[in-house]
């Protein structure tokens, strides 16, 4: 039995030629010296590096979580079990398993045994290891997701300072146009609550009495409160909407009369807004914002012999800036 192990071993050698080792991996092998029921491998240790190198030398073994491949050190130790053998596949501590396989043949037969156990052992660790980093990244993945979402909701909630410039039109009598102040304050999210202040000259759309006239013409200096429901569409872009209502004073210019006789006079409109706002900085961002609503308090307007009222539908643009505050 000797005999045929000695000539085994001495014909397996001669036959394999010596591999370059694992492109990524240290290791280290621990064999039985054997006794009178079992061989001695360890007397056969050339063979089986030889054999276990082959076989490691294309694998390419994912190393632990935030390692390179490169820092792997692997250790198999081959121990007896019953008429059996056991390889136990660790790297630096980290269990790749064990496994039982059969002890018989000669030792080229029981070192290919042990390499291809070896490698399959690894194989485990590896795909085990990369299951591992995938979760890792999705986690991280998801952590930056929610890191940037907690930013973004951050900037939505400051106060914004707007200034922008407004055209209002009333078709019934005339349109205006003129600039306009105001803040934003976000409440419980995905509420907005503003206030705004603007000012605007226009036109009216009637006929002087006589020949050579001013024409007819008027200002408006008005205050506006929104409230809007606020619907982020993008990493830098939310829509906005909701009711406004606006209170604003009139003041005659040219040949208009006014019923109460005076130069000024007082009137509203409430309705329904549309906006669309997208940051170009952390701070600064440009919007755009147009309404319909309807006069909740009509004026009669007279010029001459013509007359028309202030009553019925509303309709603005606003464009501008936001910046937003600390």
């Amino acid at each position: 039995m000797r005999a045929l192990w000695a000539a085994s071993a001495l014909i397996a050698i001669l036959s394999v030629a010596r591999p370059a080792p694992a492109a990524n991996m240290a290791w280290s092998l621990s064999l039985p010296s054997g006794n009178r029921e079992h061989p001695n491998l360890e007397a056969h240790r050339a063979l089986f590096e030889r054999t276990i190198a082959i076989e490691l030398k294309d694998e390419q073994i994912v190393g632990r979580v935030g390692e390179d491949e490169a820092a792997l050190s692997v250790y198999i130790r081959v121990t007896y079990e019953g008429p059996n053998l056991k390889v136990e596949v660790w790297d630096r501590g980290d269990e790749a398993g064990e496994r039982l396989i059969s002890g018989s043949g000669g030792p080229g037969v029981v070192a290919r045994r042990v390499a291809l156990t070896t490698v399959e052992l690894l194989r485990k660790l590896s795909r085990r290891r990369s299951m591992e980093q995938k979760r890792q990244l999705e986690a991280e993945l998801v952590a930056k997701r929610e890191e940037e979402r907690e930013r973004l909701v951050r900037e939505r909630e400051r106060p914004r300072l707007l200034s922008s410039l407004r055209a209002v039109g009333f078709p019934s009598a005339g349109a205006a146009f003129g600039p306009e102040l105001g803040v934003l304050v976000n409440g419980d999210a995905p509420l907005r609550f503003g206030v705004s202040l603007g000012y605007g000259a226009g036109f009216l759309d009637l006929s002087s009495s006589g020949e050579g006239e001013a024409t007819p013409s008027f200002s408006l200096l008005s205050c506006e409160l929104l409230l809007g429901y606020v619907v982020p569409v993008a990493a830098r872009g939310e829509f906005s909407m909701g009711p406004y209502a606006r209170a604003s004073a009139l003041h005659k210019n040219g040949p208009v009369a006014l019923p109460s006789g005076e130069q000024d006079a007082l009137t509203a409109s409430g309705g329904l807004f549309l906006g669309f706002e997208t940051s170009l900085s952390g701070s600064i961002g440009l919007f755009a914002r147009g309404d319909a609503g309807v006069v909740l308090a009509p004026l009669a307007l007279t010029a001459g012999q013509s007359a028309a009222r202030l009553e019925g539908l509303s309709l603005g643009l606003s464009l501008g800036m936001t910046l937003a505050l600390e």
